[in-house]
């Protein structure tokens, strides 16, 4: 793929979106496959789950690499956890580790990976239950109650609005990301 910078990534080279491309590309790309009551990019996803964990820790790794957990959808796009294969798990993890390097972050540490893990699920999960189908909520085991967490995600919604706070290089999200991510290398 040639990113808008310019930068041809492919799976027989070592190069990596730039910090722009990721934000862009992440501010485009749709979650839940698009099937949302409203535009939500993996962006805004980013942003819940760095937040949650940035509640958490004071680890500047620790919260850079939780705002770059779904980098790799700004090369290889959402792909709904039900049909995300073994291969394309190998994939985006490959494109992690390119990504990782660029940032300067060492190696994941298992309480690391845990905290982020568990804020994804939690962000998913509120993410299905405010801005999913109603079934999704549903798959999920929300029929009568509210998962946890909602307030990050209520946030968020308030705070980018529109397609347009998130789409291209002066979306007030993308520079959001961007910020983040200097402040925090």
């Amino acid at each position: 793929m040639m990113t808008l910078s310019n930068i041809l990534v492919m799976p027989d080279n070592d190069k990596c979106p730039a910090i722009e491309d990721v934000a862009v590309g992440l501010g485009r790309v749709p979650r839940f496959a698009g099937q949302t009551k409203r535009w939500w990019p993996v962006l805004l996803h980013s942003l819940i789950v760095y937040e949650m964990v940035a509640d958490s820790t004071h680890s500047k790794h620790t919260r850079l690499r939780a705002l770059w957990h779904d980098a790799h959808e700004a090369v290889t796009e959402d792909i709904p956890s039900t049909w995300k294969t073994t291969e394309i798990k190998v994939v985006q993890d490959g494109i992690d580790k390119r990504l990782w390097k660029m940032l300067g972050l060492p190696e994941y540490l298992q309480w690391e990976y845990d905290l982020i893990h568990d804020a994804d699920q939690i962000a998913l999960h509120a993410e299905a239950f405010l801005v999913g189908p109603d079934n999704l909520a549903e798959y999920f085991g929300y029929v009568g109650r509210r998962p946890i967490h909602l307030k990050y995600v209520k946030r968020i919604m308030k705070e980018y609005t529109s397609p347009v706070s998130t789409n291209g290089p002066r979306a007030r999200a993308v520079k959001k990301f961007i910020e983040l991510t200097r402040n925090l290398m």
